[in-house]
């Protein structure tokens, strides 16, 4: 089954727009749906948070939620955009991906690894697996824990990271950008690119701006689009376009 996803609507660029997202020294957030992304390889890290399923259900407060209930077409979705991005790193960079399982109907519906099997389908592996503790104290009916997984087109070297990382959450949401910056100063120096194909209101964004490094976000979702715009309108060198106008310009 192929999914729908919706078409981001044209907006006028801006006049300085047509750049190279990452020579320009702006960070860039980008309309446009990441399965067709296809920058050339620049990118030292790739960090993410895939969109939120639901077997049920759609949260609008969680953003953009892709239209399946099935959790494999989901995982394929992800991994389909993931293997995109993958061809956008350099020679020693990584996908960092963030994602928490479900609990649902009095079971636990895994929903990190159906993604990195899929991964693994496009010769992207898992590296390493570390645990993003967000809660004190465990509980089946809230994201206490949320899983890291690394990976790489490949063979990668494992970087020296704590297996848990245990940092409190104000927010049951990825909309804070405490856990990527510290996950961007773990795996990059100063002065790193950094993608983000699933970028939301523009976290990663904000969180690069906050360590010294640059980052392009991409985001399908109108509504987020524009969220992300008025969150990250007090950063001076953020460049919002179209992903489509963008690609043209550097290829």
């Amino acid at each position: 089954m192929r999914l729908k996803e919706p078409t981001p609507k044209k907006t006028p660029a801006g006049p300085h727009y047509v750049r190279d997202p990452i020579t320009s020294g702006s960070h860039f957030v980008l309309r446009g749906d990441s399965r067709k992304l296809h920058f050339r390889k620049q990118f030292d890290l790739v960090l993410t948070s895939p969109p939120f399923f639901h077997p049920s259900r759609r949260d609008p407060r969680h953003g953009y939620t892709p239209s399946t209930r099935n959790v494999l077409e989901y995982s394929a979705y992800v991994a389909a955009v993931l293997a995109r991005a993958a061809k956008t790193l350099g020679s020693n960079g990584f996908l960092c991906v963030l994602k928490t399982d479900l609990w649902f109907q009095g079971k636990h519906i895994p929903i990190a690894y159906p993604i990195v099997e899929e991964c693994c389908r496009h010769n992207v592996n898992l590296i390493s697996h570390w645990i993003w503790q967000r809660r004190a104290h465990f509980s089946p009916y809230s994201p206490a824990f949320t899983h890291i997984l690394l990976l790489s087109p490949k063979s990668g070297r494992r970087p020296s990271v704590p297996d848990v990382i245990y940092q409190p959450n104000a927010t049951l949401h990825f909309q804070e950008p405490q856990i990527f910056a510290t996950l961007i100063r773990l795996l990059t120096e100063e002065g790193a690119t950094i993608l983000d194909p699933f970028v939301g209101t523009g976290a990663v964004v904000e969180a690069a701006e906050n360590t010294g490094r640059l980052a392009v976000g991409i985001e399908i979702s109108d509504t987020q689009f524009r969220l992300a715009q008025r969150r990250l309108q007090e950063v001076a060198n953020v460049v919002f376009g179209e992903l489509d106008d963008c690609q043209r310009s550097v290829k």
